[in-house]
């Protein structure tokens, strides 16, 4: 069991409010050699709205069980070596294709309101990373598209 805890003061994204420590929760995640390494995330409570957010490391993506390298290497075409069946591979480019365009669009508004880099190529962990601390993720817990109205 690992135990993963950030340093940085973190802000609510619904409200601006200050996030204080809650609990912490389980979630695993199948790396590239196909192993699940259980983690123990740190949940936040804002102080404003009460809501609870889950402060998740890098290398894992909302909602989905393997793990951002993982989710890359199959985007990218790349041979994983992850040893699933390759019907999860298909699932994984189509759910990619479906949200492309969405998280792009969130990068360059990023960009343009100078939050973003104009320096950093746009690759998929960039996208994630942009759309997750924007507060814009596109899909509910279910992994159904929720386009940004």
């Amino acid at each position: 069991m690992f135990y993963v805890t950030g340093t940085e003061t973190v802000l609510c994204p619904k409200c601006l409010g200050t996030l204080r420590p809650y609990d912490r929760r389980r979630r695993s995640v199948i790396n590239h050699e196909g192993f699940k390494k259980a983690h123990k995330l740190r949940r936040l409570r804002c102080e404003n709205c009460l809501s609870l957010h889950v402060e998740l490391p890098g290398f894992m993506i909302p909602y989905k069980r393997h793990s951002s390298a993982v989710v890359e290497s199959v985007i990218s075409g790349e041979k994983p070596g992850v040893p699933f069946e390759e019907r999860t591979g298909k699932k994984i480019k189509a759910w990619y294709k479906k949200i492309e365009n969405h998280l792009k669009g969130i990068f360059h508004q990023r960009l343009k309101l100078g939050f973003a880099s104009p320096s950093v190529v746009p690759c998929f962990l960039v996208l994630v990373k942009v759309a997750v601390n924007s507060g814009n993720w596109p899909c509910h817990p279910f992994g159904h598209f929720r386009p940004a109205i």
